[in-house]
């Protein structure tokens, strides 16, 4: 193989390297953001069985 074409094929996997890291980044950012959503129902869930809990 020419120089060339290795340095183009390497480019090309780099980048797509790159866009896949960032893809991870990106899901992983939104699985964080819907975990603080589920912590937030979950407490809210607890602080409403806690307070029927005290009324019984």
């Amino acid at each position: 193989m020419k120089k060339d074409t290795i340095k183009e094929i390497d480019l090309e996997l780099n980048s797509f390297s790159d866009s896949k890291y960032q893809d991870i980044l990106d899901t992983h950012e939104n699985l964080e953001g819907i975990n603080v959503q589920i912590l937030k129902v979950e407490h809210e869930l607890l602080s409403n069985f806690n307070m029927k809990k005290k009324i019984d």
